[in-house]
This record gives C-alpha cells, sequence and structure tokens, in this order.
C-alpha cells in the first residue's frame, strides 16, 4: 500500500445504516477487523487519483459501517503494528472513546497518557483546556501528532443528558482542532441518522464534504451477524432462533433498516430487562407484543404522544400540527419532509412552548431528529420513513387533513418569499402610517361586512388566478400576496378559527393578503366615504359589484358541475351543481335576483347530475392499506376488509367514520403477498382469513376465533360459504408445485370431505346450498350439479389461468370465463334439460368479449360486467330467445375494476377498483315522480300543452275538435269548439296570451283564451305534425305534409312564419323536404333564431336509428346516436333547450327513456302508462313543460300522467338526501361537508 502523509485533522465517518442500541449487552462488534484494513486499501486507491492532480493524497480513516469500539481498537493496532503506515509522521494514538452518559469524564480519561493532571472539572470551566494540553504535549514532542477517536458520536444525543456538558465537550474539541490543526487529529464515528442533530453544532465549520466519509449498507448476513454474534457473547439469546430472521426479513428492505432494528431491538431488550426474566431470551412473543419492527416505533409514538397530552391536552393539536408539517405528499405517496424551525413559531407564545416541548420529547425517544441543512438553517425530521408510513395516528390525521397539507405546502414558500421581500424593502415614511390607520378601519368594519360579504368557501378553489397588477416599489411586496388567489377564502375562513393551524409567517400573510383583496375590491374607498360622508351611491355601486361576484361563483360552479359529470367524476359533479344551487339563497341575491335564465342553466344541470348519476357513496383506504374484500351484510351495511401496514386485519363499515368495526388481532398477513384474503360467509356470521402459509382461521363478529386453525393447501385460490354458512369449500393449489388444483369441501372444525383435483376446475354454491362444477376434460368443460345430467362444452383454448364459473342462486345461469381465448366470458341458461348459450347483441358482443368479472344479483334477476372502469348492469327477465340487450351503466372516472357485489336486495353494487377505492351504485334509475295536480286529467285526451305561466292547460280530446282549458287546480275555464279540422297539435305562446293548432288538413289557427280563432291559414297541403313559438312569441315554425314521395308516401317541410299583430305572415321555408323513411317527431327553436326539425333514421338490425336535428338550410346535426339508443322510436320531445331528450321506443312501448344530449347518456327510464305492451301503442303524445320540470304522457287511452323531473327547491333538496351518506364521512374541515346544510331533507312543495 502506498505511503502517504496524513494531514488531514478532522474526519468523520457516517454508518448508512449503522447500529447501536445503546443497550450494553447488545453492543455491536465487527467480527473480522482485517476486513477494516481491506476496505481502507480500498477507499485509498479510489482517492489516490483526485488528490494526484494536486501533487498529493491522503488516507482518511474509512471505517465499515459497523463501527464499533472493538472495531476500532483493532484499526488502532494495524497502525501500531506498521500495517498503515504514514510518510514522516508519527502519532500518539489514544484508546478510541466513546462519550456515553459522561463524556467529559470520558475525554478526562483517554487524555491521561498526555496529560496526567488534567481533571473534569478542568474540562467543565475551560473551553481552551484539550487546545492547552495539545499544545503542552506538542512542544515536548514536536515531532508527533495526537490522534483522537471518538465512537458513537451519536451518544452525546443518545445517553448525555446534559445540554451544556455537550455543548462543552464539542467546544473542547473544535478548539484544539482550530488552534494547533497540526498537531491533532480527530476521527468520529456517527449514525447517519444522527447526523443532521450535528451539523449545526459546535463542530459545524468543519463539517463539510471533505471530512465525512459514507460506508454502504450492510448486507443479510452481516446483518444476522451484527444481531447474533454480541447476543451471544453475552449470553443473550433469540426464542425461537428463527426470531432473528423475522427480524431482518422485516426491514431489510425497507429505507433506514438499520436504524428500525436498532430501535426494535432496544425496546426489545427494555421490554426483557421490565420483566427480569432468568433465562435471558428475547422472546418472539415480546416481539409480537411490541407490534414487530413497526409496530415497536409506532407504539413508542403512541406513548409520547399519550404521556403529553396526559400533562395538557392541548398537546393533541400541538403534536398534530408538527408531524403533520413533518409528512411529504410524493403521487400519493408519505415521505419524510425537513421542517425548517421558523415554520414551527406560533403567534401564540404558549403554543411554542408546547411545540418545543414535544420536538425534546419525540427527538429523546428517537422518533424525530434535528439538524441544520447546508445554509446552516435549523430544521427538524422524522428519523425514519417508517413512522410517517406506519403510525396510526399519524395516517387518520392526514387523511383528515390531506387538502389543508397541500393547501399548506403551497401557502408556506408564499408566505416566507413575502416576508423575505418585504424586511428588505426601506420604510415608506408617512404614507405607510396612513395605510395603518386605514387598514385599522378596514378591520374594526370587517365583522358587520361579513352579513354583507360571505363569500362561500367551496367554491373559491374553482376560480382562475388572476394577475396582480400592482408595479410600483411601494407595491413590490403586494405582488407576492395571494389577494387574487382562489384560496384566499378558504384560508381567510381558517384564520377567523380557533385553533388554526398558520404559523408566523402564514397568518400575517393570509390577513395582508385579504386586506390587500379587500382594497383592490374597493374596500378601502367604501370605507374612508363611510366614515367621511356615511352612506353614498357608492356603497349601492359596490354592493352591485358583490352581487356580480356571487352571481359569477354560480356560474363557476355549475360549469365544474357539467365538466365533472362529462368526466364521470358524478358525486363532485352532484356537489358542484348543489352549491350552485345553494348559492341563490344569498341575501343579496334574494333581494336583487339574478337573471332567470342563470337559474334555469342552474336547474338544468341539477337535473341532468341527479338522474344520470349511479354513485351513492365512496370510501378510500388510508395511507399504507390494502383492500382485501367487500361484503354487503344482510342487515344492508357495505363491509370493507382491509390489512394495513403491520398487516393486521381490519373491517370497515362505509357508513361509519374514523374507526374500523372490527379487528382480527390474531391474524397477521405479510405485505405484498395476494395469497392474502377475507370471506364472509351469506348470513353475515362469519368471517374467514386466509394468509399466503395456506392457513384458514374462522371467526365470529366479536373477533373471537371459532375453533383451531387448519392448513388448507400451499396456495388458496377460491374460499366460499354454504349458503347456510355451515360449512364452505377450497379451491387450491395443495402443495408447491402443484399444476392441478383441488376442490375440498370443509365443515367449521376443518374437517375435509374427498377431494377432487384437476389442471382446470372450478365451483359456485346455489341458493339451496348445492354445487356446480366445472371441470376440463378432454377439451371439454363439463357442467355437474345442473339437473339430470353433466352438460359438456366444446372449447377451443384452454386457458392457463384454469376455469371459472359463477352461477345465479336459482342455477338458471352461468357464466364461464378466462377459457375461451379471445371470447373470454361466455354465459348460459339453463332451461330445464340442457344448456342454451345466451348470445349478446351485436352492440354488447364487443363489451362482453373483454369483460373479466362478473356477478349476479341474489335474486337472480340481474347480471353485472366488468372491463377496464366500466360496468354494465343487465336485466335477465327481460331475456328474449335468449337474446341479451338491455342494459344499465356505470364508469368510473380512471382506474380498473378490480372486484364488485351486489347488496342482498339488489338495489346496489359495490366496486374495488385498482387503487383501493370502494364506490357504492345504485342499480335502480331514479325514477321521477307523479304529480297528483292534474288527476282530473285522466279520459279521452289525445293532444294536451302546459302554458310557460303554469296557470292553464289546454287540453284536446278524442275528436280533436274541441280546446278546453283548465287551471292548475282542475277548474275549467273554458271549452270552443275548433271547425278548422281536426287537432294533431296544440302549443302555448311564451307570454301565454295566444294558442296555436295544427290541423290534419294542414291549418294553423291562432286563438286567445277566451277561444277567440285569430287567425286561421293553410300553412300546409296536409297534415300538420307540430307547431312552435319562439321565444320572443313573435314567430311560428310549423311542420306539415305539402307533396308525395316517388312511391306516394308523404315528404315533410318545416316553414316559419312571422307573427304581425294578431296575424301570420310567411317567412320561408326549409330547403329540402325530408323524404319518406326518415321519421320526423317534431320542430323546436333551440339556440339561433331559427327552427330545427327533430328527426330519426330508420334502423336495421345491422344500423340501428340515430336521432337528428335538421335546420332549415338541411343541415343534420346528430344528438343522439344510434348504437346508445339502439331502438326505433315510436315518440320523441325535447326540452326547450336541448339539452333533455325523452323516447318511447317501439320494443318497449310503455318505457319512456330520458337521455342528457350532451354526455349522449342514459339518465333514467321509468313506466310512462300502464297497457297490454303485446298489442296496444301504449303512449301516443309526449311533451316537456316550458321550464323542463314536467314531462306531460299521454297514453293510448286518453289519460295524461304528469311527470315531475323536478322543480329548483325539489331537485335540490332530493340531491342532498342522495349525497348525505358522503358528505357526513368527509373530513370535517371538507367545505363540501357543509354543502347541504340549511337545505330541508325533502322539497316542502315539490312542485314549486
Amino acid at each position: 500500500m502506498p505511503k502517504s502523509t496524513f494531514n488531514r485533522n478532522f474526519a468523520i465517518i457516517i454508518g448508512v445504516n449503522n447500529y447501536h442500541n445503546n443497550i450494553p449487552p447488545l453492543e455491536t462488534a465487527v467480527p473480522d477487523a482485517r476486513k477494516l484494513a481491506e476496505i481502507l486499501q480500498k477507499q485509498h486507491e479510489a482517492l489516490k487519483p483526485q488528490y494526484q492532480a494536486q501533487n498529493k493524497y491522503e488516507v482518511q480513516l474509512f471505517l465499515n459501517q459497523r463501527a464499533s469500539l472493538k472495531n476500532l481498537n483493532q484499526l488502532i493496532a494495524d497502525f501500531k503494528q506498521g500495517q498503515i503506515p504514514f510518510d514522516n509522521d508519527k502519532f500518539e494514538i489514544l484508546n478510541p472513546i466513546r462519550p456515553g452518559e459522561t463524556p467529559l469524564q470520558a475525554l478526562a480519561q483517554v487524555c491521561s497518557p498526555i496529560s496526567n493532571t488534567i481533571t473534569v472539572s478542568e474540562l467543565e470551566e475551560d473551553k481552551q483546556a484539550l487546545a492547552n494540553i495539545v499544545k503542552n504535549w506538542s512542544q515536548i514532542n514536536p515531532q508527533t501528532k495526537i490522534l483522537l477517536a471518538v465512537d458513537q458520536y451519536e451518544e452525546l444525543i443518545t445517553l448525555c443528558k446534559s445540554d451544556e456538558e455537550r455543548e462543552q465537550f464539542q467546544n473542547l474539541i473544535k478548539n484544539a482542532i482550530a488552534k494547533y490543526p497540526n498537531n491533532i487529529h480527530v476521527v468520529i464515528t456517527l449514525r447517519l441518522d444522527f447526523e443532521a442533530q450535528f451539523q449545526n453544532s459546535e463542530l459545524k465549520d468543519f463539517w463539510n464534504n471533505d471530512t465525512r466519509f459514507v460506508v454502504p449498507p450492510m448486507t443479510q448476513d452481516e446483518l444476522r451477524e451484527a444481531i447474533e454474534k454480541p447476543a451471544s457473547e453475552k449470553v443473550v439469546y433469540f426464542d425461537p432462533p428463527n426470531l432473528v430472521d423475522k427480524l431482518i426479513n422485516e426491514v431489510v428492505q425497507m429505507p433506514g433498516a438499520l436504524p428500525l432494528l436498532s430501535f426494535t431491538l432496544s425496546e426489545l431488550y427494555l421490554k426483557y430487562l421490565e420483566e427480569r426474566r432468568d433465562n435471558r431470551a428475547l422472546t418472539e412473543k415480546d416481539y409480537e407484543e411490541l407490534g414487530r419492527v413497526v409496530g415497536s416505533l409506532t407504539k413508542r409514538a403512541n406513548q409520547e404522544y399519550e404521556q403529553l397530552v396526559a400533562k395538557d391536552t392541548a398537546y393533541q393539536n400541538t403534536i398534530r400540527r408538527v408531524m403533520l408539517r413533518m409528512i411529504a405528499l410524493q403521487g400519493g405517496e408519505l415521505a419524510r419532509r425537513q421542517v425548517p424551525k421558523w415554520e414551527l413559531e406560533y403567534p401564540d407564545k404558549e403554543e411554542n412552548v408546547r411545540v418545543q416541548t414535544a420536538i425534546k420529547h419525540f427527538s429523546e425517544a428517537r422518533l424525530i431528529v434535528e439538524g441544520s441543512n447546508s445554509e446552516g438553517e435549523p430544521y427538524v425530521e422524522p428519523a425514519h420513513d417508517a413512522l410517517v408510513m406506519g403510525w396510526d395516528k399519524l395516517l387518520a390525521w392526514k387523511k383528515e387533513e390531506e387538502e389543508n397539507i397541500i393547501l399548506q405546502r403551497r401557502l408556506t414558500p408564499a408566505a416566507k418569499e413575502w416576508e423575505t421581500v418585504t424586511n428588505k424593502l426601506p420604510p415608506l415614511g408617512w404614507q405607510t402610517k396612513t395605510d395603518n390607520v386605514i387598514d385599522w378601519l378596514d378591520r374594526i368594519l370587517y365583522v358587520p361586512e361579513k352579513l354583507f360579504n360571505k363569500v362561500n368557501v367551496g367554491l373559491t378553489r374553482k376560480w382562475q388566478q388572476r394577475q396582480n397588477q400592482q408595479k410600483t416599489l411601494r407595491d413590490k411586496p403586494i405582488q407576492f400576496l395571494w389577494n387574487s388567489n382562489p384560496y384566499l377564502d378558504v384560508l381567510n375562513q381558517v384564520l377567523q378559527a380557533n385553533n388554526n393551524w398558520f404559523n408566523q409567517i402564514e397568518a400575517e400573510f393570509v390577513q395582508e393578503s385579504v386586506l390587500q383583496k379587500r382594497r383592490n375590491l374597493s374596500w378601502r374607498w367604501r370605507i374612508v366615504i363611510a366614515v367621511m360622508l356615511g352612506l353614498s351611491g357608492l356603497t349601492l355601486w359596490a354592493l352591485i359589484r358583490q352581487r356580480d361576484a356571487e352571481i359569477g361563483q354560480i356560474s363557476t360552479s355549475r360549469q365544474a358541475s357539467e365538466a365533472l359529470f362529462l368526466s364521470n367524476q358524478e358525486l363532485d359533479a352532484l356537489i358542484s351543481s348543489a352549491q350552485a344551487g345553494k348559492n341563490f339563497s344569498y341575501p343579496l341575491l334574494q333581494t336583487f335576483p339574478p337573471d332567470s335564465q342563470l337559474r334555469e342553466q342552474v336547474v338544468q344541470t341539477l337535473r341532468k347530475v341527479f338522474y344520470g348519476m349511479r354513485e351513492r357513496n365512496r370510501w378510500q383506504p388510508m395511507q399504507g392499506m390494502q383492500v382485501q374484500s367487500m361484503f354487503f351484510h344482510p342487515n344492508g351495511r357495505l363491509l370493507i376488509a382491509t390489512k394495513s401496514n403491520n398487516g393486521t386485519v381490519q373491517i370497515w363499515d362505509m357508513k361509519t367514520k374514523g374507526q374500523p368495526v372490527l379487528e382480527l388481532a390474531g391474524h397477521r398477513f405479510q405485505g405484498g403477498d395476494s395469497s392474502d384474503n377475507v370471506f364472509f360467509s351469506p348470513d353475515g356470521s362469519k368471517i374467514a382469513t386466509v394468509d399466503s402459509q395456506g392457513i384458514i382461521r374462522l371467526w365470529d363478529w366479536n373477533g373471537n376465533k371459532l375453533g383451531k386453525e387448519f392448513y388448507a393447501g400451499y396456495r388458496i385460490e377460491k374460499l366460499s360459504f354454504s349458503p347456510n354458512g355451515q360449512s364452505f369449500m377450497t379451491k387450491a393449489y395443495e402443495n408447491k408445485g402443484d399444476s392441478d388444483t383441488t376442490i375440498r369441501w370443509w365443515n367449521l372444525q376443518g374437517r375435509s370431505g374427498r377431494p377432487s383435483t384437476n389442471v382446470n376446475n372450478d365451483f359456485d354454491f346455489k341458493s339451496d346450498g348445492s354445487v356446480i362444477r366445472a371441470d376440463e376434460n378432454n377439451g371439454n368443460i363439463i357442467i355437474s350439479g345442473l339437473g339430470l345430467s353433466n352438460q359438456s362444452i366444446p372449447i377451443k383454448t384452454a386457458s392457463l389461468q384454469g376455469v371459472r364459473i359463477s352461477a345465479s342462486p336459482d342455477g338458471n345461469y352461468i357464466l364461464l370465463t378466462e377459457i375461451f381465448g379471445n371470447a373470454s366470458l361466455q354465459m348460459w341458461k339453463w332451461n330445464g334439460r340442457n344448456l342454451e348459450k345466451v348470445q349478446p347483441s351485436t352492440i354488447d358482443k364487443d363489451y362482453l368479449d373483454k369483460a373479466q368479472i362478473a356477478s349476479f344479483s341474489s335474486d337472480g334477476k340481474l347480471v353485472a360486467f366488468a372491463d377496464d372502469n366500466t360496468v354494465r348492469i343487465y336485466n335477465l327477465s327481460s331475456l328474449v330467445d335468449t337474446a341479451l340487450t338491455n342494459f344499465n351503466e356505470m364508469r368510473l372516472p380512471s382506474g380498473t375494476i378490480q372486484s364488485m357485489i351486489f347488496s342482498q336486495d339488489s338495489k346496489y353494487l359495490a366496486t374495488l377498483s385498482e387503487d383501493g377505492t370502494v364506490r357504492l351504485w345504485d342499480v335502480n334509475l331514479p325514477q321521477p315522480e307523479e304529480s297528483k295536480q292534474y288527476q282530473f286529467l285522466q279520459n279521452g285526451i289525445q293532444n294536451i300543452s302546459v302554458s310557460p305561466d303554469r296557470k292553464t292547460v289546454a287540453t284536446v280530446g278524442d275528436s280533436g275538435m274541441t280546446i278546453r282549458l283548465f287551471d292548475s287546480n282542475g277548474k275549467q275555464l273554458s271549452a270552443f269548439p275548433v271547425t278548422s279540422g281536426k287537432v294533431t297539435s296544440i302549443s302555448f305562446s311564451p307570454n301565454s296570451n295566444i294558442i296555436a293548432t295544427g290541423s290534419d288538413n294542414g291549418n294553423v289557427s291562432l286563438f286567445s283564451h277566451n277561444g277567440k280563432e285569430l287567425e286561421l291559414i293553410k300553412a300546409h297541403s296536409k297534415n300538420v305534425v307540430s307547431v312552435v313559438f319562439s321565444p320572443d312569441s313573435q314567430r311560428l315554425a310549423t311542420l306539415g305534409s305539402d307533396s308525395k314521395d316517388a312511391d306516394g308516401s308523404d315528404t315533410y317541410i318545416a316553414k316559419l312564419w312571422r307573427l304581425n299583430g294578431e296575424k301570420l305572415e310567411f317567412e320561408k321555408k326549409s330547403l329540402l323536404e325530408i323524404p319518406y323513411g326518415i321519421t320526423v317527431h317534431g320542430i323546436q327553436f333551440q339556440q339561433s333564431d331559427e327552427p330545427k326539425v327533430i328527426t330519426e333514421d330508420k334502423s336495421t338490425d345491422e344500423t340501428p336509428a340515430t336521432v337528428s336535428w335538421r335546420n332549415m338550410s338541411g343541415e343534420i346535426q346528430n344528438i343522439l346516436p344510434g348504437q346508445l339508443k339502439r331502438e326505433q322510436s315510436e315518440i320523441i320531445a325535447l326540452n326547450h333547450d336541448g339539452s333533455l331528450l325523452a323516447s318511447v321506443s317501439k320494443a318497449s312501448k310503455n318505457i319512456v327513456k330520458l337521455w342528457d344530449l350532451q354526455g349522449k347518456k342514459l339518465l333514467t327510464e321509468f313506466p310512462g302508462n300502464e297497457c297490454n305492451t303485446q298489442t296496444d301503442k301504449c303512449i301516443t303524445s309526449m311533451s316537456f313543460s316550458p321550464d323542463g320540470s314536467t314531462l306531460v304522457v299521454i297514453g293510448s287511452n286518453g289519460s295524461a300522467k304528469f311527470f315531475q323531473l323536478g322543480s329548483f327547491d325539489n331537485l335540490l333538496a332530493k340531491s342532498c338526501n342522495r349525497m348525505r351518506d358522503y358528505l357526513t364521512n368527509l373530513d370535517e374541515k371538507n367545505s363540501d361537508r357543509m354543502v347541504c346544510d340549511n337545505i330541508q331533507p325533502t322539497a316542502v312543495n315539490p312542485n314549486k
């Protein structure tokens, strides 16, 4: 080994995962000290080129990460024996020391060879004492240098309890090497997780990259040796011996593994000392009681927390705030975060004292560490990643405060930047004083102003940011404020609350931002003018501006709802639309209502989202939690089984916030093992857990084990309870390496029946307790258990994943999956003698070919299929000749569905997505209420129209020759004959003053309310299909027949007429006639000034009918694709703004379907009339009321039904009813939680 000059006077050797547990009997040791010299040589050779460039190179001490007293002694011996020589240098090598509880005493002892008179008292009193010793020694021995080695430097923190002695010890070293750098060399060894606490210590000037050396982590064998050998030397052993393997396996892949291991062994040894056992064994029982590695850490955190809270309950919030600042949210994962100490300075002095006390307690418990960054800025951070990822309290706090954490991460740097800029600016003299006076007035008037300026918190986050316009020197700090930030109102509400989470700088920043926003909104001049002149006209102008701002919030919320609904974020869409509706109740808008069009738009959005949403509730696991399974209890509760980071099995109720309803303490899952699972008996009385070792445990709902646990196979693929819960079946690979799976029947005592083994097999229970089996045999799937004989289904390609069978409870339908190559799912119907394949429609085939998950409802009437993020539910009772067609659909915003189950009453479907989110969906579509207001209209009605003011209803009877007018209470106002022809269509003008009719002979008439015929024209040569007024009542559009096609069929044309007084004047007609084969459904004005004709193509087996608009120029716009609508429509009606479409198909006859045309989505369907669907044409006409709140359906028997789609108040109340369960489970600080406050559960008047 080349020789060198050892002239660097300070070196820090840092172990990445260095380990010392502070318990003497378990002191770390290194078995092969000679290996240390080899490491030293490798490091020396690596550094050689770097220093040769400077014509010199140096050797520093690179200690192995297991650096210890024994290790360092051996290294010193190598120095003395000349195995690590140095050019022209002689050393007086002092024995290595450990600081221990009294570092000054240790230093005095080690210095005795070079100063036999030094005392502890001298070291305590004189910071230059060590420097003087070096000086005196060097004068006598000018050619010899002193080498001082301090091992396990972290003991200054872990063992030394005196801050003064710790500081003095480091000052002695600092002064010695500062004054006599060529005469003393100091080497310290230190664990990496403690380094941060020394970087800003008295030795900070020497702590840099030139002096610090980091060594790599230990291997598993080295970890084992570091645990076992020192234990055996001290006659301490592990019981059982494989406890060491469990310790290593749990930490080896963790960040900061060795500090975690050190912590756990410390806790384990302390537990041993507490019990004073005679056998000197560290037991697995103690290890389990501690909670294993991560559990021991979190247990100590809980102890420290509870100790402080017992002292003062205010520590609950203090520790919560401090620890939440120490976590970072990175891509949904938790990580440690360094927190500058200025971030933990609060406006309240008592809180600051509590913060420092909490930091001291947690630091001494080795849960957090203190240090300083490269700029010398002190900070604190968690000592272990496992603490932030596994401490249950911290995870719960994080879940509750996640929105605030994200907001705080944005707020803190902005506040710090503002403070930095503000402090650099010079004072501005009298102008600043004037501002302070006005700001004082501003604050005084803030409280009464809030009565007028109560801005909704939830919507402010949706506002778009606006750039600050101040550019002068005086306004420079203003540019850093958040006066135009959309989060400011949320922050201001937090600021006004007691016990908020702002630190000193953040609080000042938010206060100043609020004031600046108020200045920008002209509050400043209002306050000054109010003080000087009292109320004036300017105040009214300010109120108008405030009103405009509130109207802007409503519009923003509505638009957000529309966007969320289109992206399948249904609950969020309903919250935003409800917020928009609730904002109309603000006092200012009650006094000065916005334009009626805005209210109408909000109603349309509310209606669309309410009827279109399927999602009812949502549950998300906490950080580190993995969802294993879901179960609907017979009492209707949705239960969710999870495993946590430490493997604990917990059962959660979707409606219960915060705490699990059951924890199975006697079962531990292994992290990341997919074989773990939880199963429930159908009657809800029993729970089965399966672990990766193939062990089954049965439990009751008190968490008690039912009998003994038993082994059921190397890997259990499936477990299903019988319907009565008294037995169960498993499908498993019984031994490692098996290619065949074995099916066994078990009783509750763990005794099994005769096994059945096959390469590909599966089973499912029927509701009567019998079993349906599927076994692959010579290219066929043999289905047994259906009835008279086994059924054989040929397959083309056997699956590597095996047969999967699912049966409906009655056994009438079976599903086979993952065995047919590209066609991965097949459905079969049992007709009592044999199986018939259920054929999907052309539209459904592509979807069902890709579906991988299926589930039957408990009543056997529904089946759900899932592919990617989409679920389709089919009604088995609607099967016609084994053709599968009708469906209801749910879509996740993102992610893939992993499993799904129906509730036992078949009303709900629960899905589990890959991110662990559980969603609860309504299976049944929302149904509109039938109004009882117009029950007097029951017979002989052919056409009907409701006036826009809802005060009058016009009807045309069977003969088509009489019009009757009724008020809303059913009183007949008038009746008058129509002599111009049989009425085929009728419509009120928007101002409700005129009634227009179209007749079968092409005539169009205008009538007043008293029956006077105002106008009669020949609008078309034959039947008039539809008449409609423009929104301004100045024009009338008609749709009728004027000619015949080549085959003699009628063609249709649209015409536009201008109303001149009470007379109609022809304006224009459509350029293209609508030929035969295209169904016309009416004419309607939309956003433009010209009407559009509603048409539908003729459907074929290959091409379903598409609904379109045709304008007066003949241009076509498709509004509802046939692939979605599927069936040819008999009748179609559109609401006035074209956002909703109601249709009745020729196939279903009496079923009305309501569609959202913007999102091209089916919202709901419901029976529109009672009739014989086999023979009758059940519905003859449909029309929306002008405000869209009512759909009028006329049956073939002449009855009229009015379906209430919801008025403003009614929709708002029903929307809140729908989402209350979800809102209740939101964090208390989530502003969305309050969206339904003060909204009655049901509307007082649904027709309002």
